[in-house]
C-alpha cells in the first residue's frame, strides 16, 4: 500500500496530501476531529516528511489515473507560497502521465501553476470551494483563506486558459449565498459538487429538502453537470 497516495473510499479514487493541517483555519473544518488533533495544532500546518520522493517513487503506479489534491488539507494553504510543493508534485505527477485535480480556498496562489495546468489540459482539473459570497463572511469564517472573488476570479482564468473547472459546494452554510454563487460562476465553472454542512448543531436548522431541489433546478436550468453527495441526498 502507498504510502503517500492512497486510495479515498470519499472520492472513489487515489488522493494525496502534500500537509499535515492546513492554515486557513476555517471554523467549519472537521479534518482536526478525523485526524484526531486539535485545532490549534491542525492550524500550523507542515509539510510531509519525505513526500516528493515518495510522489516520485509511487506516481508511476497510478498512469492513467487522476490524483486528488487534497482531501484533509489544501494545497494551496499559505505555506505553500514559500514551499512550492504543490508545484513540485503536479510536474512528478504530469511527467508520469499521471492527472491531477485540484482543490483549494486560495485562488490567487493556486494562479502561479495555471502554466503546468494549461501546457497539460488532458492531465488537469481545477477547482475551488466556493462557501461565501461576500467579504465578511468569509473572513469571519475562513480567516487564512482568499476571498470569494479572488476564487472566483481563478476559476474564470483557468477557463480561459482551457483548464476544466470545477466547484466544490460544501459545507453549504447560507444556501441563499450557495445559488447565487452558482449563478454568478455558471458560465466559466464546468461542473458543480455540492454538500450540506455537517458536524455543527446549526446546521439541523438548515431545511436540507428544500436547499437541495433548488440547487438541482438551479443546475439543470442552466445546463451545468452537478454532483449530489450522498449526505445532501438524503433529504430529497
Amino acid at each position: 500500500m502507498s504510502n503517500f497516495i492512497y486510495n479515498s473510499k470519499a472520492i472513489d479514487g487515489p488522493a494525496v496530501s502534500l500537509y499535515r493541517g492546513c492554515g486557513h483555519r476555517c471554523s467549519y473544518c472537521y479534518c482536526p476531529l478525523i485526524m484526531h488533533m486539535t485545532k490549534a495544532d491542525f492550524y500550523r500546518a507542515r509539510p510531509r516528511e519525505g513526500v516528493l520522493d515518495g510522489l516520485r517513487k509511487e506516481a508511476p503506479k497510478y498512469r492513467g489515473q487522476s490524483v486528488f489534491m487534497s482531501l484533509s488539507c489544501d494545497p494551496y494553504q499559505p505555506i505553500e507560497a514559500e514551499l512550492g510543493l504543490t508545484r513540485k508534485a503536479i510536474e512528478i505527477f504530469h511527467s508520469n502521465e499521471v492527472g491531477v485535480t485540484l482543490l483549494t480556498k486560495n485562488g490567487k496562489l493556486a494562479q502561479r501553476d495555471f502554466d503546468l495546468l494549461a501546457s497539460r489540459p488532458d492531465l488537469s482539473r481545477f477547482g475551488v470551494t466556493l462557501t461565501f459570497d461576500n467579504e465578511a463572511d468569509s473572513r469571519a469564517w475562513e480567516p487564512g483563506a482568499s476571498l470569494p472573488k479572488e476564487r472566483i476570479k481563478s476559476l474564470k482564468k483557468a477557463h480561459e486558459l482551457g483548464i476544466e473547472t470545477w466547484a466544490s459546494i460544501e459545507p453549504v452554510i447560507i444556501p441563499e449565498q450557495t445559488l447565487r454563487l452558482i449563478q454568478k460562476t455558471h458560465e466559466f465553472v464546468d461542473s458543480y459538487e455540492i454538500g450540506k454542512w455537517n458536524h455543527d448543531q446549526r446546521a439541523k436548522e438548515i431545511d436540507w429538502h428544500a436547499f437541495g431541489h433548488a440547487a438541482i433546478a438551479l443546475c439543470e436550468r442552466l445546463g451545468k453537470e452537478h454532483l449530489l453527495f450522498d449526505d445532501l441526498v438524503a433529504y430529497l
